[in-house]
């Protein structure tokens, strides 16, 4: 994979994080869109 295209994908999952009382969280139902999985069963 190209460093140019990791940067953008990291940058992307990047902006999906959520933080509360420092601490860095993602939620799945959107993780589930960016990494491209079409039915959340599937995931």
């Amino acid at each position: 994979m190209e460093k140019d295209t990791i940067k953008k994908l990291n940058k992307r999952f990047e902006e999906y994080a959520y933080e509360q009382d420092g601490v860095e969280y993602w939620m799945a139902r959107e993780l589930q869109e960016l990494l491209e999985y079409s039915e959340w069963r599937n995931f």
